[in-house]
């Protein structure tokens, strides 16, 4: 019925496609792509509002594509605190609704947390008697080496300029010593 298409991307869960709806989603993820590849991150939410909208596609099992188009090139002053937050928000509710990724969820979780400077929620999400000691996670080594860094930043001093993590001599005011020109 079709002839041979040639696609520019190999999605992994798609055949060739028998029916023009599949044939043209493929075309679609291709588009997706491309925009992605090529910074048309406009163009790359419109196809990906279609796509999410398509029963053939599987949404939920792309979150990297989602959580990659939530706040790329974004022309509107928007903080990175922010989008930080809307990414954080974003991967607690895919943890939840997408069980099977919990693992690698987590993961960029924790990561995004870290960058936003919430180690103490970050360690939270860990939850080292929950997650980390209980199978699969406790064969990751992401995990285990972001609540070991983790860890350390929380026991770190939390004045600036404490003389533990001064390194070198320090100088105080009275170790100065006294100029005698008028000034």
């Amino acid at each position: 019925m079709f002839t041979e298409h040639s696609f520019l991307f190999n999605h992994s869960n798609w055949k060739h496609p028998k029916t023009s709806r599949k044939l043209h989603i493929r075309r679609l993820l291709d588009i997706l792509q491309i925009c992605i590849q090529r910074g048309d991150w406009d163009r790359a939410r419109r196809a990906w509002a279609i796509l999410a909208r398509c029963r053939e596609v599987n949404w939920k099992s792309m979150w990297r594509t989602s959580l990659l188009l939530i706040t790329q090139g974004t022309n509107f002053d928007v903080d990175d605190a922010q989008m930080n937050e809307d990414k954080v928000r974003f991967l607690s509710v895919m943890m939840r609704q997408h069980p099977d990724e919990r693992e690698s969820i987590l993961k960029e979780l924790v990561l995004r947390l870290i960058h936003a400077g919430q180690h103490r929620r970050a360690m939270e999400e860990l939850d080292l008697y929950v997650y980390l000691p209980s199978y699969p996670y406790q064969d990751n080594a992401v995990l285990h080496t972001y609540a070991g860094l983790i860890a350390l930043y929380l026991a770190q001093p939390s004045g600036e300029n404490s003389e533990e993590t001064t390194y070198g001599p320090s100088v105080h005011a009275a170790d100065q010593p006294i100029s005698l020109t008028p000034r």
